[in-house]
């Protein structure tokens, strides 16, 4: 499997919001002042409010994505399937965190 630089522009806007994506949320989770900035702060507990181990599912899908942007370097078919939707998601949720 060679490196393939077809849709280059995709592949590096997939690598910047992934770093990005990932950031923010890391930043959400554990930086910041925790009494106000976490979207995952359990301050008030309520009946819906789900465990905090919940959240964990993030690290698998974190994981998966970053497989995604090294995999897209090796073939064509991630950018047919994906396109630049990954790289519009990304923004909408870096959007949902700032102003969360």
């Amino acid at each position: 499997m060679a490196i393939q630089f077809h849709h280059w522009p995709s592949k590096i806007a997939n690598i910047i919001v992934y770093v990005t994506l990932l950031s923010g949320n890391l930043y959400s989770t554990f930086g910041g002042d925790k009494e106000t900035d976490s979207p995952y702060d359990s301050k008030y507990k309520s009946y819906i409010t789900p465990a905090s181990f919940t959240f964990l599912i993030w690290t698998l899908i974190h994981f998966l994505l970053g497989g995604m942007v090294i995999f897209q370097w090796f073939t064509p078919k991630v950018h047919e399937a994906v396109g630049w939707h990954f790289v519009s998601a990304s923004i909408f949720n870096a959007i949902w965190l700032a102003l969360w």
